[in-house]
């Protein structure tokens, strides 16, 4: 008789333990199929604790990677200063070295500025550390900014983020890329309605990105949203 009264409580006590079992496998598969998915997978050398959203969905954090080429900041600059918003410029050292008035008037503009890191130093963990702590010197020698965010990209390795950890700075991967490297003015702005409030948005300085910036910031104020820096978003 002890037995068949104690039958009842275990057989509960499996339905909640497949229940939960089963809510654990529900919020797997919504994790891996949600549209940040793709980009979580293909920046998971970047280790934890990388951030990939804000915490404002009023918000949309901007990444402006310029480490290759600074040929449309200028334009970028003055649809900031025209329409309103503010975005982060993730640099390197070979772009700060060269361009100290160009980050000078980044943060006259209110801009943010994060750092990246440039070619084969990104492989190891010395040199990358080297190139970093260079970097962060450069840029607070030219502005007198403190980044505190390191952002890496799909063929980031490893080593770097682990540099910029011990460094003291956030390791940022986005949540999506607008894919600026590619496509027209109009296949840009139409990337960029896909992005929803607290999304970190990688973009790059491109004539073609500069050219659907002012579309963007109209789409993005049309939706209640704000376009922000890292700092507006990640941190505040």
């Amino acid at each position: 008789m002890a037995l068949k009264r104690k039958l009842p409580g275990r057989t509960a006590g499996a339905v909640i333990t497949n229940l939960l079992l089963a809510a654990i496998a529900a919020g797997l598969f919504l994790a891996l199929n949600s549209p940040g998915a793709q980009t979580l997978a293909a920046s998971s050398p970047a280790g934890p604790g990388t951030v990939y959203r804000g915490r404002d969905e009023r918000r949309v954090s901007l990444v402006c990677v310029v480490s290759w080429n600074a040929s449309a900041c200028e334009s970028i600059l003055g649809t900031l200063s025209r329409q309103g918003g503010s975005m982060t410029f993730a640099v390197g050292a070979e772009f700060a070295a060269g361009n100290p008035e160009l980050l000078r008037k980044m943060r006259e503009t209110g801009q943010d500025i994060a750092l990246c890191c440039e070619g084969d130093a990104k492989n190891d963990l010395g040199a990358a550390a080297e190139e970093l702590r260079r970097t962060l010197q450069l840029v607070s020698g030219a502005c007198g900014a403190a980044p505190r965010a390191f952002v890496c990209g799909k063929d980031t390795d490893a080593a770097a983020c682990r540099a910029a950890r011990a460094l003291g700075l956030t390791v940022v991967a986005g949540s999506c890329d607008l894919v600026c490297v590619r496509g027209t003015a109009a296949e840009i702005a139409a990337r960029a309605k896909t992005v929803r409030g607290g999304d970190v948005a990688v973009c790059a300085p491109t004539a073609a990105f500069a050219e659907a910036l002012p579309r963007i910031l109209e789409y993005y104020s049309g939706m209640g949203l704000t376009a922000a820096s890292l700092s507006g978003t990640i941190y505040d």
